[in-house]
């Protein structure tokens, strides 16, 4: 499996890793290969080193800081392919969603960006997400109800 991981899903603004991140990486690369989309591909390398993050099976491709980020996955997808999309923007992610691509919104609170938390200004896709939360809340607790009025309630 060829997994696509940005790396802003992988370290913070001070080149960290992000534990989630780092988790992620090391799981997939257990499995099959990581490409790692990066504006510094030489810094991102040389950071995997430094904080000793298994590197072997991590294909690093640029991203130009100038293009967008859709754009930048867009381009990787017709000349690499991947099977399946990890980053930390909603955005991204609605968009790989609404275009059949196999994704995971990977947010750990403690390393969000500012604009991508739930509540940030601007953030519509965050809005969907939070509403079809809702709705599978409301789905399940009303089949919760419809099964305890089914006089087949064991819980009690």
């Amino acid at each position: 499996m060829r997994v696509l991981i940005t790396a802003r899903t992988l370290f913070d603004k001070n080149r960290q890793p992000i534990p989630f991140g780092r988790m992620l990486v090391e799981a997939f690369t257990e499995s099959g290969t990581v490409i790692l989309l990066s504006e510094d591909p030489d810094r991102t390398r040389q950071d995997l080193l430094i904080h000793h993050i298994r590197d072997h099976d991590i294909e690093v491709k640029e991203w130009d800081s100038d293009t967008p980020a859709i754009e930048a996955i867009e381009r990787v997808r017709a000349g690499f392919g991947f099977d399946f999309l990890i980053d930390s923007d909603p955005a991204v992610v609605t968009w790989a969603y609404a275009n059949g691509l196999k994704s995971l919104l990977a947010l750990e609170p403690k390393f969000m960006d500012p604009r991508f938390r739930p509540d940030g200004k601007g953030v519509v896709s965050w809005a969907h997400m939070v509403d079809e939360i809702e709705s599978q809340t409301r789905m399940l607790a009303s089949k919760r109800e419809t099964w305890e009025k089914s006089g087949f309630n064991t819980w009690e």
